[in-house]
């Protein structure tokens, strides 16, 4: 209690006491002199020499790439380009992984398009209407980034969403269209996805989200 106040625990009313912060906790100081604890099943902060930081999930400008966006302070990191340039994934080794969207029953992207940051959710970036009918939605959780294949008009029958994925061995993942997994592949769209084992690095598998 004597050190609560002190440079070398660190006390933010936001994130509490920096020398007591881990993964999965952030303290607080209370004026009676003893410590409150708030738990996550989360993820809320990434060791960053020799403390912790707090996770940022949320996406804005990248100052240093013009027209891109950038994921907050992580382990890792993803940086939104054009739908040309494509969703670059750094994970926490280092190591870089780029996706860009290729067809869509066949049919390439109808034109470039921007990231937009959703006007709710800052953690959440949407390409709209990479295809007649068809976004795709970026969501940044601490732990990984999700991709979903928003369907706003529904396709004449099933078709196969393509990514090139640079950087990554590829695996084969197929889903309904309503996002869960089936057995049969006659009737779902096919999507490859990054094979990524790292931890607090990696692309959720896409889903295909029924508008």
């Amino acid at each position: 209690p004597g050190g609560v106040g002190s440079s070398v625990l660190g006390v933010g009313s936001l994130g509490g006491v920096v020398g007591k912060r881990c993964e999965f906790s952030r303290v607080w100081a209370r004026e009676d002199g003893q410590f409150e604890a708030e738990f996550s099943v989360l993820p809320v902060a990434f060791r960053s020499g020799d403390g912790f930081e707090l996770i940022d999930s949320s996406v804005g400008v990248d100052w240093w790439r013009p027209g891109w966006l950038r994921s907050g302070a992580n382990s890792w990191g993803v940086a939104f380009g054009s739908s040309v340039l494509g969703v670059e994934l750094t994970t926490g080794s280092g190591r870089r992984l780029l996706s860009r969207p290729v067809s869509f029953g066949g049919v390439g992207p109808v034109g470039v398009v921007v990231p937009e940051v959703d006007p709710v959710d800052d953690s959440v970036v949407w390409y709209r209407q990479v295809w007649d009918g068809v976004d795709l939605r970026y969501t940044v959780t601490p732990v990984a980034l999700r991709e979903d294949v928003v369907l706003t008009k529904r396709p004449v029958g099933p078709a196969v969403v393509e990514f090139e994925v640079v950087g990554a061995e590829l695996e084969s993942v197929w889903r309904s269209s309503v996002g869960g997994p089936v057995g049969d592949i006659g009737d779902v769209g096919g999507v490859g996805v990054p094979g990524v084992r790292e931890v607090l690095a990696g692309w959720a598998y896409p889903w295909i989200v029924d508008t």
